[in-house]
């Protein structure tokens, strides 16, 4: 019998090692992968716009979103500072809603700060294949339209920094309102941002998103706070910038297998929250009217 009994105990610790193992190797959660979205966000976003400047005449230059924009030649130089000949390109994008500032993934903050933002474009210049500068010192004047007017616009500087854009104020750069909108005068070209600091010492609450059911790691996801007119990019899923007791719209955005997918909540920002997410199938017409009324 001892014997007996002596196999029947080592089969049993066999059994329970095999099956911890298998507990260990194998996920117990099958969470839907996402691909990337970039592709999608392209074939959605405002076309970059080019212009060839060969004449004095050509000022003021207007945008299809009809962002104006003087493009004096004198003000410009190669990088070792070579002066610039006609003709040279000039090329625009202009985003003014929160949906295209969100198929570019830009982020309204500066140094973990809210911004409001009434609109952003980027602006270059090239000759040859070469991007030029401004010479320092000199300026290009730019009128972004406007029906309602915010005062005290400041100008913010976008800088590229590991796939995000980090935007730096000038101190001594303003918007001032116009009938047609906000003139600047800009000293640098690339991204311009039309802003301010969202609030004052605001009291922050952190946005968590998480699933049991999807992998997050492709999701695009972003808030905008439509009262204070800021769009936020959420990275790795976690939002510690968050106004107390501002409303917030959370719209998350998959695509897997030539299918989108999202998520989409509304709320008042009282407290830390942490969101539990399953995402759903969406046509590309509904997600667009979801981001249409950010």
């Amino acid at each position: 019998m001892k014997p007996l009994i002596f196999t029947i105990f080592l089969l049993i610790i066999i059994f329970v090692t095999i099956h911890c193992s298998k507990e260990r190797i194998e996920p117990k959660d099958n969470l839907n992968d996402y691909e990337n979205i970039d592709s999608y966000f392209d074939s959605k976003k405002q076309p970059e716009q080019e212009f060839v400047i060969d004449t004095n005449g050509n000022c003021p230059v207007v945008g299809m979103q009809g962002t104006k924009f003087c493009p004096i030649k004198t003000h410009l130089m190669f990088p070792n500072g070579d002066s610039v000949y006609y003709p040279f390109i000039v090329k625009l994008v202009e985003l003014y809603t929160p949906k295209d500032m969100l198929y570019y993934k830009l982020s309204n903050e500066s140094n973990n700060s809210l911004l409001t933002t009434v609109g952003i474009i980027r602006i270059r210049a090239y000759k040859n294949g070469q991007e030029l500068m401004l010479r320092p010192g000199k300026t290009w004047p730019i009128e972004m339209p406007a029906q309602q007017k915010l005062a005290n616009m400041k100008i913010y500087y976008g800088y590229e920094q590991s796939g995000n854009i980090n935007w730096v104020n000038n101190p001594t750069g303003n918007f001032d309102t116009t009938t047609y909108g906000y003139l600047a005068q800009i000293a640098r070209l690339g991204w311009v941002s039309n802003s301010k600091p969202a609030l004052n010492n605001p009291t922050n609450v952190t946005y968590n998103f998480t699933s049991t059911t999807d992998n997050l790691q492709n999701i695009a996801t972003f808030l905008y706070l439509p009262t204070l007119k800021s769009l936020v990019k959420v990275n790795n899923q976690i939002c510690q910038i968050v106004p107390s007791g501002q409303f917030v719209k959370s719209v998350l955005i998959g695509k897997r297998q030539n299918q989108l997918y999202h998520y989409y909540l509304q709320g008042i920002a009282n407290s830390n929250t942490t969101v539990s997410i399953t995402m759903s199938a969406i046509s590309d017409a509904n997600l667009t009217a979801i981001l249409d009324t950010l």
